[in-house]
């Protein structure tokens, strides 16, 4: 049978500076660095990666290079390009100096100009023609065709018309009309009486007078 031991706070502050003083004397030593990690991995899976690659691509060249079989005039062609290039190597082909031919006589012929100026005189027949027609086809009304051939002249002479324009008369001076003016004024002003004034009646005995009166 367990026999509890009864718990006492005395002897647990009693071991608590043992405890303090035993991990402060203890000393830190750190583990090695790995040497994994100076290891440049990222570089070497490349590396390995490129060199899958080229293999891959060197094996993929050599089964392309055993399967693939020449058409029938690969070789011919292939002959008949070294003969040319060889032959073109030993002979010296004799250089042919370049002549231009002349220039044709309707090059120099300004043809725009020409162009242009007929089809701007087209243009103009065109647009007096439909003129001319348009004015043919052209036709009032009745009422307004019987007012307007009442009211065209048909070559009347002079005597026909009724109204004559009267003759241009001289400038006047209106400098001396003025003067006239002013004048007369003044005379008539003279002949003219004057305004006779009425004093004014402010006082009470005045005014009594005009209420009799």
């Amino acid at each position: 049978v367990t026999v509890p031991t009864p718990f006492t706070v005395e002897s647990r502050g009693k071991k608590v500076p043992a405890l303090i003083s035993e991990e402060e004397n203890k000393q830190f030593k750190a583990n090695p660095v790995p040497i994994e990690t100076s290891l440049p991995k990222y570089e070497m899976i490349q590396a390995r990666s490129e060199a899958r690659r080229m293999e891959i691509k060197e094996l993929a060249y050599a089964q392309t290079k055993e399967r693939e079989r020449p058409f029938s005039f690969y070789e011919r062609d292939k002959n008949k390009h070294v003969q040319r290039m060889n032959a073109d190597d030993t002979s010296k082909a004799v250089e042919k100096q370049f002549k231009a031919n002349p220039l044709p006589p309707h090059v120099t012929v300004q043809l725009y100009e020409q162009m242009t100026q007929e089809k701007e005189t087209k243009r103009e027949r065109r647009i007096r023609k439909q003129a001319q027609e348009s004015l043919a086809k052209f036709k009032l009304p009745p009422r307004m065709a019987i007012d307007y051939n009442q009211k065209k002249p048909d070559n009347k002479s002079e005597d026909e018309f009724p109204f004559k324009p009267a003759p241009a008369r001289a400038v006047p001076d209106f400098d001396k009309q003025q003067k006239e003016f002013i004048i007369a004024l003044e005379k008539h002003k003279e002949k003219r009486k004057p305004t006779v004034l009425d004093p004014f009646k402010f006082r009470e005995s005045d005014v009594v007078f005009m209420l009799i009166v």
